[in-house]
């Protein structure tokens, strides 16, 4: 079932490119996130690759950033090690919201690396990439990503 729906949003995007078409994939996008709280692995890992997907549609870091987190905590979770690192390039933060979900992806690749016993140097540099939006007073979700590097 979510292949289908996969397919009837990606041919409504390619057919009618318009706001009301973002609009109608930003909900899916939400829907297929939520999705991949329920049910067994398979289907939260089909839920979580739709979403990424359609984040990628969208064209949306944001989106791409939480999409991932999600897919991180399922490999975390499941103990599963194959899940390949971001390519983190934060784009300039909108707000400390946003900029807290890149935080919360530079918290899962250093996790990755650190899983993978990576160099210590090398781990304190991705933590290095995070700034909050207004480095005099950072955001509550901001402060608690700065705790936890």
């Amino acid at each position: 079932m979510l292949h289908i729906l996969w397919y009837l949003l990606s041919c409504l995007f390619e057919d009618f490119p318009c706001p009301e078409t973002a609009e109608i994939l930003e909900l899916a996008f939400e829907t297929f996130i939520s999705a991949s709280f329920f049910a067994d692995l398979s289907w939260k890992q089909t839920a979580a690759a739709i979403a990424e997907r359609l984040a990628q549609l969208l064209r949306s870091p944001v989106h791409l950033a939480r999409a991932y987190t999600r897919k991180a905590s399922l490999s975390r979770l499941f103990g599963d090690t194959h899940l390949p690192p971001p390519k983190i390039i934060p784009p300039p933060a909108i707000n400390e919201r946003t900029n807290a979900w890149f935080g919360q992806l530079i918290l899962s690749a250093a996790q990755e690396l650190i899983n993978k016993s990576t160099p210590t140097e090398h781990i304190i540099s991705i933590f290095c990439g995070f700034r909050p939006l207004h480095p005099d007073r950072p955001s509550h979700q901001e402060s608690l990503i700065l705790l936890d590097t």
